[in-house]
């Protein structure tokens, strides 16, 4: 083997050192949305993203740029991004293409507040865009839900129902499951320990006087050994049923019914969604963030 042969075998068997690794500069408060979208791409790969992903997110985020300019990160508003939503419609932007990109921007704007913590509140947080073809959960209305509580008051055992799923937000399996040592009632406050293996589900949550005057005469009267409520899921849909009926409300009633009607009439009162999704026992995913926007767009709808 000649020298030009072992030059040639070595400039073919050794690869070039990979390149180094160019991580962008973090956002910072008062930059605008143009000097982040590097940051928010590389942040997009690090999730495994494709390209195309990649390319679509930044996409709808330059174009959300172009309505806001230069603008400062923190002084967006809910304000400014409910005009970039309207100026959407004014435009006639085919209605998937409106629904992806204020998902893409409720994406970005909890990327800078949750992940890179530059914002001190998620402006996006109550952005929402009804798509076509979303199917929301049925809600009682405010006059039959006010009715509905009132009838369940004429016997302990029913408005403790009803406060548990209204009220606090339990699941159909977390009622039937609750037992006595679940509540712990003190001197100055009362507290219902929902214990779950699942930690966002596992949850502790205050409960009012009216409920603990209702719970002591229920305790008192049934005498339950263990369970709070020793009832099948068809006797319980039996009651919740019947209490439809004597509140004079003609579609069904369910504990399904009653969480989604009790969630949307706290964020119409003004409570967060964030505080929403910890009262409900859901973890922060898309699929429960699909939930609580369903809930939003109710109470947008109810206002």
């Amino acid at each position: 083997m000649n020298s030009n042969q072992i030059t040639l075998f070595s400039e073919l068997g050794e690869p070039p050192p990979p390149a180094p690794l160019h991580i962008p500069k973090a956002p910072t408060p008062e930059v605008s949305i143009y000097s982040t979208i590097e940051a928010y791409a590389f942040f997009l790969r690090g999730k495994q993203s494709s390209q195309h992903t990649v390319d679509a997110y930044t996409g709808d985020i330059e174009y959300l740029q172009s309505y806001l300019g230069d603008k400062p990160l923190d002084t967006i508003s809910l304000q400014d991004l409910r005009g970039f939503h309207s100026m959407m419609i004014a435009k006639r932007i085919n209605a998937s293409t409106m629904h992806r990109r204020i998902a893409s921007v409720k994406n970005y704007f909890s990327w800078l507040y949750y992940v890179e913590r530059v914002l001190s509140f998620n402006p996006a947080e109550l952005l929402i865009c009804d798509r076509p073809g979303l199917k929301l959960p049925y809600i009682l209305t405010d006059d039959e839900s006010d009715r509905l509580v009132q009838s369940s008051t004429r016997d302990p055992r029913n408005y403790v129902l009803v406060l548990l799923l209204f009220n606090i937000g339990l699941k159909r399996q977390e009622l039937i499951t609750l037992k006595k040592e679940d509540i712990v009632i003190e001197a100055f406050k009362a507290t219902l320990y929902v214990r779950s293996d699942n930690p966002y589900k596992n949850r502790p949550l205050l409960l009012s006087g009216d409920f603990v005057a209702a719970y002591r005469q229920y305790i008192e009267r049934e005498k339950p050994d263990d369970l709070l409520f020793p009832y099948t899921e068809r006797n319980l849909n039996f009651i919740l049923k019947s209490l439809g009926k004597s509140a004079n409300i003609s579609s069904s009633v369910s504990c399904q019914v009653l969480r989604d009607t009790g969630a949307v009439r706290r964020i119409k009162s003004g409570e967060s969604p964030e505080t929403v999704l910890k009262r409900l026992g859901l973890a922060p995913s898309e699929v429960c963030r699909e939930a609580l926007n369903k809930y939003m767009i109710l109470a947008k709808k109810a206002i």
